[in-house]
């Protein structure tokens, strides 16, 4: 059944081995040099990946300290920001009471002037109806001059009365 064929096993086995030396021999260095190359890219590729991780995070600590500066820098703004507005309105409310105060004052003075002119006005026009009334009762008639000195003293003497101090 079973017949064992010791050529054919002689020359299987040196078959096989031409093989195996030929595989060893050629193609071997092949895969050794192949599989070395692509250990060093890998090892290169981690390599590169660890610095550029680590140049990322150098980036990143320094974009935080720039953020942080911008940050610090915007809140100086704002701080002087309205250091000046508030500088600015104290500014524009004091000028507006000084202006105020001159209206105030302005307006004030004319209402005296125009008191002190309207007062005179009255004495005046007292002064011709007494004038006129006294001519009326004396029935004489005074020049304007002796009138309006009459009326002037007694003008006087009525301010006098009225004064507090008298």
């Amino acid at each position: 059944m079973f017949d064992l064929e010791t050529g054919l096993i002689f020359w299987t086995l040196i078959s096989f081995g031409v093989l195996l030396f030929l595989l060893w021999r050629f193609v071997l260095p092949v895969l050794v040099q192949f599989m070395e190359e692509r250990e060093a890219f890998f090892a290169k590729r981690l390599a590169d990946s660890e610095k550029v991780k680590k140049d990322t995070e150098e980036m990143l600590q320094q974009y935080e300290v720039r953020l942080k500066e911008a940050n610090h820098e915007a809140a100086e703004l704002k701080e002087q920001a309205r250091l000046e507005v508030q500088m600015l309105r104290d500014k524009l409310v004091t000028e507006a009471r000084l202006e105020s105060k001159s209206l105030r004052d302005s307006a004030l003075q004319e209402i005296s002037k125009e008191q002190r002119k309207a007062l005179e006005e009255l004495r005046n026009q007292s002064a011709l109806l007494i004038t006129q009334a006294t001519a009326k009762v004396i029935k004489k008639s005074l020049t304007a001059e002796d009138g309006q000195r009459l009326v002037m003293e007694s003008l006087v003497e009525l301010e006098k009365e009225r004064s507090p101090g008298n």
